[in-house]
């Protein structure tokens, strides 16, 4: 009895006290973290599902589905398409986009209006999706937040309806996909600065390659500028970064568990080995279930992935007649200058071409996308394109059409046409060397081509696009062309170093800033040819026709221009040292005053009755007044 008394006194109930609160204390703080940990993943899930509605945007399984794969997005604010800039970026500013605009623009309001600009299937829209949520979701929010598209016709009802607008954020998708803009993009974005002029943010995406030119396309600019009555706005730029290796890794391991799904997982990364071009877009990583079905299969172009996503898709839906029906949507939206469809079009359209479809086997597809308003588009443009590419790869007509287009608004046209075209074009050249004759190339999109040590006989290439085509390379002989047709060629910075070309047409042909150099042209017409700032040093040009040519800034340093037919050409700025002009005709022709003095002696040996020669405007120089001697 002592002993236990002895015991009870000894013992430290301080202590004991301490951890029994303290466990207590721990229990509550851990059921308080349980707690408020259920009651946000409730209100998540409510959220989620008030967000969807607010959206007014459809959301399918897919777009669900790239949320939980969601890999955060990246701006730079250099354009990653720039092969330099990718190789080195080291000067390139890039950051997590999402958590810039909710910390730094929609609370301090640096700046109004934001366009993101990327290339195709680089998840602008995916995005602009995250955007919305990630604002949303916040329990405290000082502003309205809205989800336009831009692809709809009623873009600016839509704005309108908005009534709380100096306190909202608006997010517009898709300056491409928009028929007005598609047109003139300047004149539409002036139209949507008008209408948004009292939003307090405004962030716009669109596709890089939608500016028509690069004076146009803001590459080296770091803000846009947009008249709107007496004032101007800016629009601050960023460039989608394409994922890196480590975000392409986050995204596979977040779609292909690597334990339980290893074996996806390690043909996924080996297919991405070999396609490390095509990988960094979010899109075509999103697809990489349809990519792994056939073991077999490897992918060396962008339109093979492409092709093989569609005839999966098509595939799985089991019905006859589809990929024509699609086919002639896309050409549908091309002609009318649209991007979407509505139900009574499709209707229409499927009876005009008679492809029996049930109207749920035509609008319940995956390729196609429907708005609460009822109007249908492709799952992606780039889609669309795709089906325009092999429409143009397969009919001459439609292929002319939109070349002379100049694919406008649809780069990925040209995009998909050139490795198509290439494709073919290297399997016909696969020998070492080849005589090819009586071959059909027109209107072929086949820049950055290398092709050397061939002869072509008699072949057609009428509008194609050779632009950068390397026709000779290191100790290799130069291609031949005889008796061909290159009528509107382009073949802008092509190197065509040691060119023999023989009885050739190339009237109205785009040779700027070509490399002609000790080139050999018989018998070959460049009439209305554009040469500026060629390369003709020691070219022999001896009997071509060269009227109507523009040679202005063109090397002829040492060429031979014996009886060429120069009439009406510019030979402003053009080089004539060492040039041989004998019984060259020049009727016509227009000169600085500066250049005629420095070839003098030389145009004594020309034909003409006059020139013309441009100081402060046009002036008629006959040749009795350069060469009095004659008279």
């Amino acid at each position: 009895m002592y002993i236990l008394a002895d015991i009870f006194i000894k013992t430290n109930w301080d202590k004991i006290i301490d951890i029994i609160v303290g466990v207590i204390i721990v229990a509550i703080l851990t059921g308080i973290k349980v707690i408020k940990f259920l009651i946000t993943w409730i209100m998540k899930r409510k959220l989620k599902k008030n967000w969807y509605k607010e959206l007014e945007f459809p959301i399918n399984k897919k777009t669900k589905k790239s949320f939980k794969c969601y890999i955060s997005t990246r701006g730079q604010d250099m354009d990653p398409c720039n092969s330099e800039e990718m190789i080195d970026n080291r000067h390139c500013f890039s950051q997590e986009l999402i958590p810039f605009f909710m910390q730094n623009n929609f609370e301090k309001n640096k700046n109004r209006y934001y366009i993101v600009l990327a290339d195709s299937g680089m998840g602008k829209t995916t995005f602009l999706f995250n955007l919305f949520f990630s604002y949303y979701k916040k329990l405290i929010r000082k502003h309205e937040i809205k989800f336009i598209p831009l692809f709809i016709d009623s873009v600016f009802e839509e704005i309108e309806k908005i009534e709380n607008k100096q306190n909202t954020i608006l997010l517009l998708d898709g300056l491409d996909e928009n028929r007005e803009a598609m047109n003139d993009h300047k004149k539409y974005m002036e139209k949507i600065v008008n209408k948004t002029i009292k939003f307090h943010t405004i962030i716009m995406t669109c596709r890089t390659q939608f500016f028509p030119d690069s004076d146009s396309e803001p590459k080296d600019i770091d803000k846009i500028k947009f008249g709107v009555g007496k004032k101007s706005v800016e629009f601050e730029k960023y460039y989608i970064s394409p994922f890196n290796e480590k975000e392409i890794n986050m995204y596979l391991k977040k779609r292909y568990n690597p334990i339980i799904k290893r074996s996806k997982y390690k043909r996924s990364k080996k297919l991405i080995a070999n396609c490390p071009k095509l990988m960094p877009r979010p899109m075509l990583l999103s697809f990489m279930g349809d990519l792994l079905a056939d073991k077999t299969k490897k992918y060396d172009y962008g339109y093979e992935i492409y092709q093989e996503l569609i005839s999966k898709w098509i595939e799985r839906e089991s019905v006859n007649n589809l990929y024509e029906f699609f086919e002639k949507v896309a050409e549908f939206m091309y002609l009318n200058k649209t991007l979407y469809i509505t139900e009574f079009q499709i209707k229409d359209l499927c009876k005009e071409c008679n492809i029996q479809l049930k109207e749920d086997e035509v609008l319940t597809r995956s390729l196609f996308n429907r708005n609460v308003n009822g109007i249908y588009k492709f799952a992606h443009k780039s889609i669309l394109e795709l089906f325009l590419a092999n429409k143009a790869y397969h009919e001459i007509e439609f292929r002319k059409n939109i070349t002379l287009d100049n694919f406008n608004g649809y780069d990925m046209v040209k995009s998909f046409l050139n490795e198509m075209d290439v494709c073919d074009f290297n399997k016909l050249f696969s020998q070492k060397y080849s005589k090819v004759s009586f071959q059909f190339f027109k209107y072929l999109q086949l820049y950055d081509l290398h092709l050397s040590d061939h002869e072509i006989l008699n072949s057609n290439f009428v509008g194609c696009n050779l632009c950068n085509a390397i026709l000779k390379d290191i100790n290799v002989n130069m291609s031949k062309f005889i008796m061909s047709d290159l009528s509107k060629v382009n073949f802008c910075s092509a190197q065509l170093i040691g060119a023999e070309l023989e009885d050739v047409n190339l009237t109205s042909a785009n040779l700027q800033f070509a490399d002609l150099y000790n080139a050999t042209f018989s018998f070959v017409n460049l009439s209305q040819a554009d040469l500026t700032d060629a390369n003709l040093v020691g070219a022999n040009l001896i009997d071509t026709n060269l009227s109507q040519a523009i040679l202005e800034f063109a090397d002829l340093t040492g060429a031979t221009l014996n009886r060429v037919d120069l009439t009406n050409a510019n030979l402003m700025e053009a080089i004539l040292t060492e040039t041989v002009l004998i019984e060259t005709n020049l009727e016509a022709s227009r000169w600085y005053k500066d250049n005629v003095l420095k070839v003098l002696p030389q145009l004594k040996y020309a034909k003409f009755t006059y020139i013309i020669i441009e100081d402060q405007e046009p002036k008629k120089v006959y040749r009795s007044e350069l060469f009095p001697d004659e008279r």
